[in-house]
């Protein structure tokens, strides 16, 4: 499974990263911004299988993130986890 998680929170982050990876049928690609995750969205040679999404996000929010990712075609059924303080 492709995971994108996303925070402004670099320790949260690895923290997602290495309890998803030690399954080791997860690859997850991390970002620290909105923008910076629209990005990779764009640029991935894979769709993502799951999103885990920080709500509070300076610049924008988690729920403006996801707003732009449903508003995507390959990823209005795609998953998306909210995660908040």
């Amino acid at each position: 499974m492709r995971i994108l998680a996303v925070d402004d929170e670099p320790s949260i982050l690895e923290l997602l990263k290495t309890f998803l990876e030690a399954e080791e049928v997860h690859e997850v690609v991390t970002a620290t911004s909105g923008a910076q995750a629209l990005s990779i969205i764009d640029a991935a040679e894979y769709d993502f299988d799951c999103m885990l999404l920080d709500i509070q996000m300076p610049e924008m929010n988690g729920i403006t993130l996801c707003e732009n990712i449903c508003a995507l075609p390959d990823y209005f059924h795609v998953p998306i986890i909210m995660l908040t303080a």
